[in-house]
């Protein structure tokens, strides 16, 4: 099972959700999400730029990492054509995890998937901070649960999460 599915079975296809994924690179899990759960609108963020010198230093891949500026000019065109599809079902917001959830009220998504920064402190910073914007009974969810720097900062913060397949976790508020 892909991580898509693995948030797709835990909603009902018919009811209006709001979610979010940070970290959306080509947006292959973000078309995925928009196909399987016709009432999602999707907030799809990520920052889309090159990596500062310490910031390459740090836990994430080098496959990330190795990208100029006109590579990642690339790969956010690319994102854009694949959702294109859903022209109102989306909202791209072209920034870093931490100053795009200032943008959200508490309690307003359904789910927020998290897959960007894999450091520890990356990962627990965001965990903390979309925590709060989830509604009672929604998910917060994330990638690649082997990865040391995600699994320390989900099972320092939160208690109770559920595995799945794909390397994926999810939290019920």
């Amino acid at each position: 099972m892909k991580r898509w599915e693995t948030i797709i079975k835990r909603f009902n296809p018919d009811d209006k959700l709001i979610g979010a994924e940070i970290g959306v690179f080509e947006a292959k899990n973000s078309k995925q999400l928009l196909t399987g759960l016709p009432n999602l609108f999707l907030y799809m963020i990520d920052r889309w730029c090159e990596y500062s010198p310490s910031e390459k230093s740090g836990d994430v891949s080098a496959y990330m990492t190795n990208h100029d500026a006109e590579k990642w000019e690339m790969i956010y065109q690319k994102a854009v054509r694949k959702i294109s599809p859903f022209k109102g079902r989306y909202k791209i917001i072209k920034r870093g995890s931490l100053s795009a959830v200032k943008r959200f009220d508490d309690n307003f998504f359904d789910f927020v998937f998290i897959d960007a920064d894999h450091s520890y402190e990356g990962c627990l910073a965001d965990i903390r901070a979309w925590l709060p914007k989830i509604k009672k009974g929604g998910y917060l969810c994330g990638h690649d649960y082997t990865r040391s720097g995600v699994k320390k900062s989900v099972d320092e913060v939160l208690k109770n999460v559920e595995l799945d397949d794909d390397k994926t976790w999810f939290y019920r508020v």
